[in-house]
């Protein structure tokens, strides 16, 4: 915030980014420190960055197909319940 004053802008103005890796099974161990879980924890985690302020999320899959990506769609219709 200190800094925004500095410069005159509004905090509220910036939209928060985080990234993280999923473990997606079966993985293959390229992603470094994977969040691991199954969609509950995954929502709950994504539910804690929200909580944080945090607005996007730029999630790596581990592994990354079109089947991780349909089992992490799960995660994300949990996090919009």
């Amino acid at each position: 915030n200190q800094i925004c004053e500095d410069v005159g802008r509004d905090p509220s103005t910036i939209a928060k980014t985080v990234g993280c890796n999923f473990r997606m099974e079966p993985s293959l161990g390229r992603r470094p420190d994977p969040l691991v879980g199954d969609n509950t924890e995954r929502a709950r985690l994504m539910r804690e960055f929200r909580d944080l302020g945090f607005v996007h999320l730029i999630a790596g899959l581990d592994l990354c197909t079109p089947a991780t990506v349909r089992d992490f769609a799960g995660a994300l219709d949990l996090l919009d319940q």
